[in-house]
């Protein structure tokens, strides 16, 4: 395997962390899987639908490329600077189009405080 890793980097006009669209598109093109970390940690950045939206259409368009989510921060979301709280999005819930190529990973040791715990799944629709 060679992974390709797209960071996150400070955008200072939007104060939040962004991706470069670029780097992106370059990082999926011949790719079989990503795995998208929202909310991410250590950043606390919680991808939009707009984001996530450009991540599903860039998926789909490569032939059999998966979106593996790590979905283990989505109950810590935290306001941003202006009082406004981001919601999570669920990749298969909002975008139909895209949940035979996602895969869903959790556990409890984040939600439930039990980080000693090794308790997780994995749903593929």
């Amino acid at each position: 395997l060679n992974p390709e890793y797209v960071t996150l980097k400070p955008n200072k006009e939007k104060n939040e962390w962004d991706y470069d669209t670029d780097e992106l598109k370059d990082a999926i093109k011949g790719a079989k899987a990503i795995i998208l970390n929202t909310p991410h940690n250590p950043t606390g950045k919680v991808f939009d639908q707009n984001e996530l939206k450009q991540v599903v259409d860039l998926c789909l368009e490569e032939e059999d490329c998966y979106i593996i989510t790590d979905e283990i921060y989505e109950h810590m979301t935290y306001p941003d600077d202006n009082g406004n709280q981001r919601k999570h999005l669920l990749i298969p819930e909002v975008f139909p189009e895209a949940a035979h190529r996602t895969l869903v990973c959790n556990s409890l040791g984040k939600s439930a405080s039990a980080t000693g715990w090794r308790l997780g799944w994995g749903l593929h629709p």
